[in-house]
């Protein structure tokens, strides 16, 4: 029963995401599907842990990229020399907490991806994709746990006794 749930968990979970965010017309949906996927652990516990790093390193990763644009770029830094300081600044802060280990990542394909476009939205454009999906991922997890709870508690109510006459 548990392994179902958990492939019906990860299904309706990176579906859902993927649907949601399509729906509101986000630019990447895809982020929100592998978001949700990602965070999908074996357990609630780790799963919730998973949610709390994923969305903390996100964000520091988002803010570390504009930071460094907003402070080098306008004296003619390069993207390496911009990701460089990211990276080392997100480095610095996972040797101490190595569940945000995203940010280094998050921080280099924001810097990455925004030739076209401003690194401040590239980066809340990817963090509300990887946000919802990793939201959208707890909450599949945390409802699949209660319905599995659902049905151990209906196994274990004993079956009626015969009336006495």
């Amino acid at each position: 029963m548990h392994a179902t749930l958990f492939v019906f968990r990860c299904t309706g979970a990176a579906t859902g995401a993927l649907a949601l965010a399509s729906a509101v017309g986000m630019e990447h949906p895809v982020w929100s599907a592998m978001s949700a996927l990602i965070v999908s652990q074996e357990q609630l516990d780790a799963t919730k842990s998973s949610v709390i790093s994923r969305i903390l390193g996100t964000v520091i990763g988002i803010g570390t990229a504009c930071g460094v644009n907003f402070l080098i770029a306008r004296f003619g830094a390069s993207l390496y020399v911009q990701v460089a300081i990211a990276v080392l600044v997100c480095a610095i802060l996972v040797h101490r907490f190595p569940q945000i280990r995203v940010s280094l990542w998050t921080c280099t394909l924001i810097l990455a991806s925004s030739a076209a476009t401003s690194v401040t939205t590239v980066g809340l454009y990817r963090g509300e994709e990887v946000i919802l999906g990793t939201v959208i991922g707890g909450l599949f997890h945390a409802a699949s746990e209660a319905i599995l709870h659902v049905l151990k508690k209906e196994e274990e109510v004993p079956a009626e006794a015969p009336p006495l006459e």
